[in-house]
């Protein structure tokens, strides 16, 4: 009967060791479950406004989180205002006339908080994320879905990292702040 519990030990001993590792890496490459970004009270809600669909793409990311905004400037506490939002490819190969190696994909914002009276409170600041691909000719199709899926990975990456600075940032004592960051 002692090998069996010895064994069942073991095995329990193992799948904990397990799930501390796999728990460990976890954290340390930043994962980290959706949950509310909580930010101090009278911040919000908050007007969102610049160019194109980054506005609505920035307005769904603070609903995942928790974070108010609102449509109307006049009930808004501070506005997020996107000053510049580029999305930008380059390509590189071996020549003239010769096939796309690989692509380098550049996505930059540039952003201000004001706070009700206008007054800029945070920025601007600017955050680049890039990306290479890897161009396979034989798998065409692939390699536009690919791109297509990087892009929208490096927008919510930069929204993210927008995010984090409105959290790290004190809006109790306000000081202008400008910034970049790659």
């Amino acid at each position: 009967m002692k090998p069996l519990s010895t064994l069942i030990n073991l095995i329990a001993t193992t799948k904990l060791t397990a799930l501390l590792v796999v728990s460990s890496l976890l954290l340390g490459c930043g994962f980290q479950l959706k949950s509310s970004i909580n930010l101090p009270s009278g911040v919000e809600p908050f007007y969102i406004s610049g160019p194109g669909n980054i506005k609505t793409d920035i307005r769904n990311y603070f609903a995942i989180y928790n974070i108010k905004t609102t449509n109307d400037k006049a009930l808004a506490s501070h506005t997020f205002e996107v000053i510049n939002y580029s999305n930008k490819q380059q390509e590189a190969s071996l020549g003239d006339g010769s096939k796309v190696l690989e692509y380098l994909l550049l996505q930059t914002v540039s952003f201000q908080i004001r706070n009700k009276q206008g007054q800029v409170i945070l920025g601007p600041k600017s955050i680049t994320e890039q990306r290479i691909l890897k161009n396979d000719p034989r798998a065409v199709g692939s390699t536009g879905q690919e791109r297509q899926l990087l892009i929208k990975e490096m927008k919510q990456s930069i929204i993210s990292r927008a995010t984090t600075q409105l959290r790290a940032f004190n809006f109790a004592t306000p000081k202008q702040q400008t910034d970049n960051e790659t």
